[in-house]
């Protein structure tokens, strides 16, 4: 009787976790189309750069504290202000919003190989949607850039390598002028995102219109109820067949 008990007992909690483990799964959706993003959001907050002037090293990075966002670039490198025509020989189609992005690697009027593209954008109120423009993805080999969304706790909550196959790529008169838009929404509340695009790679990268909302705003379905039943029930029948078998 027991070991029938036991074995029921081991059933439900594999069903919990299962469940436990689909909802997880299901709690992070990602975007390669801006318009779905936006649609599947509430009101979002756009940090854009283009009221800067343009120039190397003129952004220090905490501009936008007020309006909740914080960019730092992890090797302390300059962060230079661009427009599409100061993007090495001229690369419009890197910028989303007009006129200007940011970028180490690329300066005005040229290109440092050996400048990393590492950024942080730190979210003051860690929100339930995020995304920003990459701008100048390779066409492959070592021209990808990784873009991971954090947690509050550093842990991976979604994370793509972002290249000239990605889905929903913009392309201009060249490979090279491009853009991507990459972007969550997520029940588990997006601390940072972070861009992993090393020095001496052979591409430069830009960012532009970096976005988020708050965690008033989301629109994501909250699994947690769903999820919270189907748990207690099963701690509920857990406890009798333990009862039982006493």
């Amino acid at each position: 009787m027991k070991a029938k008990l036991f074995s029921c007992v081991t059933t439900v909690n594999l069903v919990v976790s299962l469940v436990f483990a689909q909802q997880t799964k299901a709690a992070t959706l990602e975007f390669f189309d801006h318009n779905d993003f936006v649609n599947s959001t509430g009101k979002l907050t756009v940090i854009d750069f283009d009221d800067l002037p343009t120039g190397n090293g003129v952004l220090s990075g905490d501009e936008f504290g007020s309006q909740g966002l914080i960019i730092v670039q992890r090797e302390g490198l300059p962060i230079n202000v661009l427009s599409g025509k100061d993007i090495d020989i001229g690369f419009p189609g890197n910028v989303n919003s007009k006129p200007n992005v940011i970028s180490s690697s690329f300066i005005l009027g040229n290109y440092n190989n050996a400048n990393s593209d590492n950024f942080d954008f730190l979210l003051a109120n860690p929100s339930f949607s995020a995304g920003l423009w990459i701008g100048n993805t390779g066409s492959g080999g070592n021209d990808t850039t990784e873009v991971q969304f954090l947690d509050n706790f550093g842990q991976v909550i979604a994370n793509e390598i972002i290249g000239f196959h990605s889905p929903g790529l913009i392309t201009g008169n060249n490979i090279y002028d491009n853009r991507i838009f990459y972007g969550i929404t997520s029940t588990v509340p997006i601390a940072t995102i972070r861009t992993i695009e090393p020095a001496f790679d052979g591409d430069g990268i830009t960012y532009d219109d970096i976005q988020f909302n708050s965690p008033e705003s989301r629109s994501v379905p909250e699994p947690g109820s769903i999820f919270g039943l189907f748990l207690l029930g099963g701690f509920g029948l857990h406890s009798l067949l333990l009862r039982i078998s006493q």
